[in-house]
């Protein structure tokens, strides 16, 4: 019975597949931005005429404290509109340490 098992599904095939896998795999390596967060707050309707509502925006990014790859500095964020994905703003932010 394990005979005419063998000989109808063949393992040879089975088992190259499964040793280029395995010969294939390698640990994950990186050197870039691990993740970030952002974040808004309303602070009121007190400014210019042209933009009257105002934010206060906080962009945490985090990296890896062994890695030779530092932050962007200045990081930039891009306001877009909802509704028609036209970009309102650019604005360049220098880089704070806590």
């Amino acid at each position: 019975m394990i005979a005419t098992l063998l000989r109808r599904f063949n393992p040879l095939p089975w088992l190259v597949l499964l040793l280029v896998l395995l010969a294939g795999t390698r640990p994950a390596l990186a050197s870039h931005l691990l993740g970030g967060e952002m974040t808004y707050k309303y602070l009121d309707a007190n400014g210019l005429a042209a933009t009257p509502y105002r934010y206060e925006v906080t962009l945490t990014i985090y990296t890896n404290c062994n890695s030779t790859v530092q932050a962007p500095s200045p990081a930039t964020i891009n306001i877009y509109n909802q509704t028609t994905g036209a970009r309102i703003s650019a604005l360049s932010v220098a880089r704070t340490y806590i």
